[in-house]
């Protein structure tokens, strides 16, 4: 059967992708390295956004008596109580606007990435089941037609084309192990990292490579021919993975929480300085974010191929090891910070007493 060739994608990520893997050999690899890239550009940002909350938290703490004060004094002029609350914040230089807009840029680049990258991953998902069917059907027609044109039958067999046809097979399960790509104990990354079966059966593969542009399906009938000492084998019909990566999301999701909320804490009790633990910063960090964060990471594993539950772990890793050095860093700097104040306010006071 000739098959047409389907293009290689060329959006950005998957440019990169296949650049990192010509020189790397793997896929896999390739996949942690633009994690690792993304995460360390994101890392500024991050920084900086959990710089301005921490320290915006901090003058709320700090504001509150006079705000109290305020609506006690305006509450019942709605419009007053405004101006005095926002002439309040300009004299602390306090903006909500800065910290909202530092914040939203940094969910906005995010999820930009995210989600261009889910598809980039899903197109060259795509793309590979194809290509290794294509290299599959070349082997399979090329061995069976080298047995019809020689013409001789090994015994066992009752006609030359049951014969081509196991011959055809053990060169299809040959051309399989030469250009699958398995990571560490995962047989296929373009299959999820669960029960499934390392090779597609016909429906899950027409659906799936229909999705590339200007591709050509096989029939149900061809596809299940080259591809029958493949779905006939155990091996091969066997899980592709172990939920690995599934659990792997959730456990470093909460991890990324949890380790932040004690690094906060520790470093609060240390200093003996509550601001540092302030209501809305990283110390009380939402509880249902513990259950919702591990779910959604692992359900998106569960759902989509090993190549993007890849991603998902090695993200959720490095903000856990990253927060570990941005949480601390940013601790220190406002620590040194709230100290510099007091020291500048302290030197202050003596002047005015003189």
């Amino acid at each position: 059967m000739d098959l047409l060739m389907v293009a290689q994608p060329s959006g950005l990520w998957e440019s990169i992708l296949f650049w990192l893997e010509s020189g790397i050999g793997n896929y896999a690899i390739a996949i942690i390295l633009i994690t690792i890239m993304i995460r360390l550009i994101l890392l500024p940002i991050d920084f900086v956004n959990k710089y301005v909350t921490k320290k915006n938290n901090i003058k709320q703490i700090e504001m509150k008596p006079e705000l109290d004060k305020l609506k006690t004094r305006y509450g019942e002029n709605r419009d007053l109580l405004n101006k005095k609350t926002m002439e309040l914040y300009k004299s602390k230089n306090y903006s909500v606007g800065g910290m909202c807009g530092i914040l939203l840029a940094y969910l906005v680049v995010t999820m930009v990435v995210f989600f261009t990258l889910f598809g980039a991953l899903n197109n060259v998902s795509y793309y590979k089941m194809y290509t290794e069917y294509e290299t599959i059907s070349t082997a399979y027609h090329t061995s069976y037609q080298e047995v019809i044109d020689a013409g001789v039958v090994t015994e066992g067999y009752d006609s030359l084309e049951i014969y081509a046809d196991a011959y055809a097979g053990d060169k299809t399960i040959e051309a399989f192990e030469n250009n699958k790509t398995g990571f560490l104990w995962i047989k296929s990354i373009w299959r999820p990292d669960t029960s499934v079966g390392s090779i597609l059966d016909y429906k899950t593969f027409s659906q799936n490579v229909s999705k590339l542009k200007d591709v050509e399906v096989p029939q149900e009938d061809e596809y299940n021919k080259v591809m029958g000492a493949l779905l006939d084998s155990k091996e091969y019909s066997a899980w592709n993975g172990y939920f690995i990566l599934c659990v792997l999301a959730a456990l470093t999701s909460f991890g990324s929480l949890y380790v932040n909320q004690l690094i906060s804490k520790r470093r609060a009790k240390k200093t003996a300085n509550n601001l540092l633990a302030a209501p809305g910063s990283d110390a009380t960090a939402n509880k249902g974010m513990y259950i919702i964060m591990p779910i959604i990471m692992g359900f998106f594993t569960l759902l989509y191929t090993a190549s993007f539950g890849i991603y998902i772990v090695t993200s959720q890793l490095f903000a856990l090891l990253s927060n570990i050095l941005t949480t601390t860093m940013v601790d220190k700097m406002i620590e040194k910070s709230l100290k510099q104040d007091k020291k500048t306010s302290s030197s202050y006071d003596r002047r005015n007493v003189r």
